[in-house]
């Protein structure tokens, strides 16, 4: 963590050395890995690099600590499209039926990846309460949008 914060390594090797940190980050013990959490999320939210954040949040995604769906939701509103899709990709292996209607949002997405990735995850956990947003959607401009929409809405209305 203090290497990472030390200003007088380059953020390509920061890049580096968040990349291996992402590839490895399974191998370490539980204490471990909440721990680096909480150095990954200082770093994400510390640096002015929309790279470096991206690779933290990537981090964050890979040791899987129990805090992580809530750092990374913080980062699906931020202000540069890189590192809320990388926000947006991460958080993903997190949607549950108790946080996936943080996706309502990005069914509108720039990036066509991330609105259709919204709309095919919001089909696992679609529930009765999404039929609004379900009937906006079905009038999307994206044709995968509005198919997925309707089929879900029609599926969700033969439950009534």
């Amino acid at each position: 963590g203090r290497l990472l914060k030390n200003e007088t390594l380059s953020d390509t090797r920061k890049i580096e050395l968040l990349d291996t940190l992402a590839g490895n980050a399974v191998t370490g013990n539980q204490q471990l890995r909440v721990e680096m959490t909480d150095v990954m999320a200082d770093l994400a939210q510390e640096s002015p690099n929309p790279e470096i954040k991206s690779r933290a949040i990537k981090v964050i995604g890979a040791l899987g600590a129990k805090s992580a769906p809530a750092i990374l939701e913080a980062y699906l509103i931020d202000a540069d499209p890189a590192v809320r899709k990388e926000a947006f990709f991460t958080f993903m292996d997190y949607a549950s039926p108790f946080n996936y209607t943080v996706l309502h949002d990005f069914l509108w997405d720039e990036d066509e990846q991330v609105r259709r990735t919204a709309m095919a995850s919001l089909g696992a956990f679609a529930v009765e309460d999404d039929i609004e947003i379900l009937t906006q959607a079905s009038q999307h401009e994206d044709e995968f949008i509005r198919k997925h929409a309707i089929a879900l809405l029609d599926q969700l209305k033969g439950k009534e």
